[in-house]
């Protein structure tokens, strides 16, 4: 595959790069596909794009911390690609919307396993501010599966807020629980069931949230089991599925609240 794609022979990458059940490659052989690919002149921006995001989220998985710090370095490179180049789009895969949402996300996520969640939480604000500031007639057909990852952007910006200095948003829970209920607006008439778990699946974190959002409002807020309960949910929020991953932004967490109190 890596040499097919040094040779601008894309023909079997399409599906490598979309149908994560194709790679049986080694992660550290990822690492150098979606490496080459995201770099490669011969590709459209949004394959491009999509290749640094899996790049980003395969460096997390093989722990490398330094190389994921160099990668971090080209996202204005890709942020400009993703705002610049690409369109409105039924396809998701070609619609501004859903590949700036997913770039965003995937740095999200890198920060939080680097351990910079002040950092994350700017970039996060940043990506919600300019989410909302779109009209409806901005949302493509495709919404349905974007707005799972902009309701879990939510719900962790409401996790960061809280580490961060004990500030209850409801209005991030408020705004998840609209984007869902837009998606599923959008999507009606869709056969696609998978869309429609991820929508229930996050749905359900959405209701953790409003529960434990009860909790954090009554004093005091910062009794440990609250504090517990807020990481379990944030952990479910992020856009991982990676254990390794998931244990390491754990970890961060605990690291952080520790720095913070």
């Amino acid at each position: 595959m890596l040499e097919k794609i040094r040779g601008g022979d894309f023909s079997d990458f399409k599906k490598y790069l979309y149908k994560r059940g194709s790679r049986d490659d080694s992660i550290q052989k990822q690492v150098l596909i979606f490496r080459e690919a995201a770099y490669h002149e011969g590709l459209s921006a949004a394959d491009k794009i999509n290749s640094y995001v899996c790049l980003l989220y395969r460096l997390c998985e093989l722990g490398s911390c330094l190389d994921l710090e160099n990668e971090l370095g080209s996202m204005g490179h890709f942020t400009d690609l993703a705002l610049r180049e690409i369109g409105c789009s039924d396809n998701i895969r070609k619609d501004r919307m859903h590949v700036y949402v997913s770039l965003m996300t995937a740095y999200a996520n890198s920060l939080l396993y680097l351990g910079k969640f002040d950092h994350c939480r700017s970039i996060l604000e940043d990506t919600t501010a300019w989410y909302e500031k779109h009209d409806l007639i901005h949302f493509m057909r495709g919404f349905y599966k974007t707005c799972t990852n902009l309701s879990r952007i939510y719900l962790v910006l409401f996790g960061l807020s809280y580490f961060h200095s004990g500030i209850v948003r409801k209005d991030c829970i408020d705004k998840a629980i609209f984007c869902i209920q837009k998606g599923f607006f959008i999507g009606l008439g869709s056969d696609d069931i998978v869309a429609f778990q991820e929508i229930v699946s996050v749905s359900k974190i959405v209701d953790d949230s409003t529960r434990i959002y009860a909790r954090l409002v009554r004093p005091p807020a910062g009794e440990p089991e609250v504090t517990m309960l807020v990481d379990k949910v944030f952990v479910r929020a992020l856009r991982v599925s990676d254990a390794s991953f998931k244990d390491a932004i754990r970890l961060n967490i605990a690291n952080y609240l520790t720095h913070e109190n």
